[in-house]
């Protein structure tokens, strides 16, 4: 059987840890727990004790396989050091931006990893549009997203296809994905501290490229989480 058919199947009947166990060593696999519920993770907080503030922590993605990865990190993270993190879909970026003070003096505390997908014409989904042209703003100030107490953390994953192209049998997870590599370069620009490098995944190749990001993830991420 194919990687991309054993994709594909897994994540129609939602097992993408079913998926993700075979391309990956055991041992960095989080158990199979109750899925994450956007609604139950938009409230949830860090869990710490009262004399240490910890920063928040934020999945934003761009919809469908985006949205897999995401609960699975949210429920690795939530295994290994207590963390509830949040689940966002990025058609509500804005209302969580203004929340956060996102790039405005007293912007709050928050490790953010951003899963968006490239389609066609390297443009991102329309429903990641907002987010991205958030950050595309020629007007934004370098060192914008340091003023808080701490520097935004990101990491950023990019969803592509190679499919899309013309020349795809000789193209590779970065000729798709162009969207992560720009949002990437930019939040650095911007002041963003990267905690963990972007990773590029191809559907075409069955997204053989996903599980080793996830495995050198879970690292560094606890790491800025409870430090």
């Amino acid at each position: 059987m194919k990687v991309v058919a054993t994709a594909a199947v897994a994540v129609a009947a939602g097992g993408l840890l079913v998926w993700y166990a075979r391309h990956r060593s055991a041992a960095s696999l989080p158990s199979q727990s109750a899925p994450i519920d956007e609604a139950e993770a938009a409230g949830a907080k860090v869990v710490a004790t009262p004399s240490v503030r910890r920063p928040s922590f934020v999945v934003l993605h761009s919809g469908d396989f985006a949205h897999d990865v995401g609960e699975m990190i949210i429920a690795g993270v939530r295994e290994r050091v207590g963390v509830r993190g949040k689940l966002l879909h990025m058609d509500g970026f804005k209302r969580w931006a203004d929340e956060l003070s996102l790039g405005k003096e007293g912007q709050k505390d928050v490790v953010v990893c951003f899963i968006v997908a490239t389609i066609e014409n390297e443009q991102p989904p329309e429903s990641a549009g907002a987010c991205i042209r958030f950050f595309n703003r020629t007007s934004n100030p370098k060192g914008m997203l340091a003023r808080g107490s701490a520097p935004l953390q990101f990491t950023v994953l990019g969803l592509g296809d190679s499919n899309l192209l013309l020349d795809r049998q000789t193209t590779t997870a970065k000729d798709c994905n162009q969207v992560a590599q720009k949002l990437d370069a930019r939040l650095e620009e911007l002041g963003g501290r990267r905690f963990y490098p972007r990773g590029e995944v191809d559907d075409r190749t069955g997204s053989l490229e996903l599980a080793p990001w996830i495995d050198g993830i879970w690292d560094p991420l606890c790491n800025v989480l409870q430090n």
